[in-house]
C-alpha cells in the first residue's frame, strides 16, 4: 500500500496545485492540452514510484502487472475519465457541481487504490510520513478550495474565487491546520482562536464563502489537522 499513497500524492498534486485555471479551462476545449494535464499525472506517478516502476506488481494467470504498465493505464484511464466528464458536462448538459466534482475524483483515486493494492504484497497500509502530510497539505489547501467553489457553486451558483481570494483562502486553512502541529497543549487556544478569526472574516464577507462553503472547508482542514498531529506528533 505504501505505492497507493504515492500515487495519491502524485494525483492531487497534478489534479490541483498543477492544474492551473488556464489548463482546467482550455483542457475543456482542446485535446493537446487534456494530454498536457494526463501526461502531467502519469509524469508525477512515474517520479513517485521511480524506486519500483520496473518492478513485478502482481500476477493473474501468469501475466505480470510491472509498474510501468500502470503508470500507462493511469494516462489512459485518466484522459478517458477526464474526457467523459467534458462531454457530458458540453453534450449531455450534466451539472458541474459538487456531486460530479466528488464522483470524479472517486473513480481517479479507484483507479490508483485497483492497481496499487495487491502491488508488491508489502501488506503495509500505513504511508510513509511525508507522504500523508504532502496529501494533507494539498487537500485542504487546493482541495478544499476546490470543493468549496463547487458546493457554493452547485447551492448557489457561485463564481470561481478570484486569484487573490483564491490563495488568501488557502493560506487561512494552512494556518489553522498548522497550529494542529504545536506540541503539548499549546495548539488548542491557537487553533480555536484562529477558527474564530475566520469565522469573523466571513462574517466581514472578507472571505466571500457561503455558510455551506464555509463550514465544509473548515470541517475538512480540522480533520486534516487532526490526522497530521497524530501521524507528526503521535496524538
Amino acid at each position: 500500500m505504501l505505492i497507493f499513497w504515492r500515487l495519491l500524492l502524485a494525483h492531487l498534486l497534478a489534479d490541483f496545485p498543477l492544474q492551473t485555471d488556464r489548463v482546467a479551462n482550455f483542457k475543456r476545449t482542446s485535446r493537446k492540452w487534456m494530454l498536457l494535464h494526463c501526461l502531467t499525472h502519469a509524469g508525477l506517478s512515474a517520479v513517485l514510484i521511480w524506486p519500483y516502476i520496473n518492478e513485478i506488481w502482481f500476477t493473474i494467470s501468469g501475466f505480470r502487472f510491472y509498474g510501468w504498465m500502470a503508470v500507462a493505464v493511469i494516462l489512459l484511464t485518466h484522459y478517458l475519465q477526464d474526457m467523459w466528464r467534458v462531454y457530458a458536462i458540453r453534450k449531455l448538459h450534466s451539472h458541474d457541481g459538487v456531486l460530479y466534482f466528488l464522483w470524479d475524483q472517486i473513480v481517479h483515486i479507484g483507479i490508483l487504490f485497483a492497481l496499487a493494492a495487491p502491488a508488491l504484497g508489502d501488506g503495509s497500509a500505513l504511508p510513509e510520513k511525508w507522504v500523508l502530510m504532502a496529501c494533507l497539505f494539498t487537500i485542504i489547501t487546493y482541495g478544499n478550495t476546490i470543493l468549496s467553489y463547487f458546493l457554493d457553486k452547485t447551492l448557489y451558483n457561485a463564481e470561481f474565487p478570484r486569484f487573490d481570494a483564491k490563495y488568501f483562502l488557502m493560506l487561512q486553512r494552512a494556518a489553522l491546520w498548522l497550529f494542529f502541529l504545536i506540541p503539548g497543549w499549546r495548539w488548542i487556544p491557537w487553533a480555536t482562536a484562529w477558527a474564530g478569526y475566520s469565522y469573523y472574516l466571513r462574517k466581514r464577507r472578507i472571505l466571500d464563502l457561503s455558510r455551506a462553503g464555509f463550514y465544509s472547508g473548515l470541517g475538512v482542514t480540522l480533520i486534516a489537522g487532526i490526522m497530521a498531529r497524530n501521524l507528526y506528533l503521535g496524538g
